[in-house]
């Protein structure tokens, strides 16, 4: 039994030194810095357009049929900011870097996206 230990320790050993790796490397943090100036400008875009008052005369205005559609881009329109910086951020990143450097930063933009497609869905 504890040569059996052993040989699964031997095998994780590899991926646990990657994973180390991945941790001690810089790009998490600058990462993680990324996706929080992300999420500070749209926060800024956020409340910068709900503090205009002509959006209620521009939702009377709008058909029926169109105002829940309004209502949720409004609502989403955070994520929606957020989601069109982190993507110029990825691009950018790919172009300059090895895919591997910019893997949060993917999965901040899916998370989002997936967010955004779930909540916009009709109730």
């Amino acid at each position: 039994m504890n040569s059996s230990i052993q040989q699964a320790l031997d095998r994780l050993h590899p991926t646990l030194e990657a994973l180390q790796d991945q941790m001690t490397s810089i790009w998490l943090p600058i990462q993680v810095g990324l996706v929080l100036i992300g999420a500070l400008a749209a926060l800024a875009a956020t409340r910068m357009v709900r503090r205009q008052p002509g959006l209620a005369v521009l939702a009377d205005r709008l058909p029926a049929t169109l105002r829940p559609a309004f209502a949720s881009l409004i609502a989403n329109l955070g994520l929606i900011v957020f989601l069109i910086i982190a993507g110029l951020l990825r691009v950018a990143m790919l172009n300059a870097l090895p895919p591997s450097h910019s893997y949060l930063l993917s999965v901040s933009i899916s998370l989002a996206l997936a967010w955004v497609a779930i909540s916009g869905l009709p109730r």
